[in-house]
């Protein structure tokens, strides 16, 4: 689960429930639109905030960076983008690209991309 459970950017959920789940209908991924396909183990997540429900689905790698970024800065719900982008720029590896066609090229401006061979 991740840490920082956070509705937009610094503002933090009143209540948090995240769980794994198998897809009982198609869904979109709420940090880089893949579809989560019928059947597809993603990430649920739920939150009060400011006396409203919010709720989330995010695809396994996507939920993956997310935890592996939680340990370095917190990610808000649909920030996970800027979060990678900002870490890329200011990390401790500034230099690192981003496979081309992998799914984190999906969420990393076009400059950190790694061109194929």
């Amino acid at each position: 689960m991740s840490f920082c459970c956070y509705a937009s950017e610094g503002d933090v959920a009143d209540v948090t429930n995240e769980q794994w789940r198998r897809a009982a209908k198609q869904h979109r991924c709420c940090e880089c639109g893949v579809k989560i396909e019928v059947g597809d183990w993603h990430q649920y997540t739920t939150m009060l905030y400011d006396r409203h429900w919010y709720d989330y689905r995010t695809c396994e790698p996507c939920a993956d960076l997310r935890e592996s970024l939680d340990s370095v800065t917190c990610v808000p719900y649909e920030g996970l983008a800027d979060a990678f982008t900002d870490w890329l720029t200011h990390g401790p590896n500034t230099v690192m690209k981003v496979k081309e066609g992998s799914h984190a090229a999906r969420l990393a401006p076009s400059y950190f991309l790694e061109e194929e061979d």
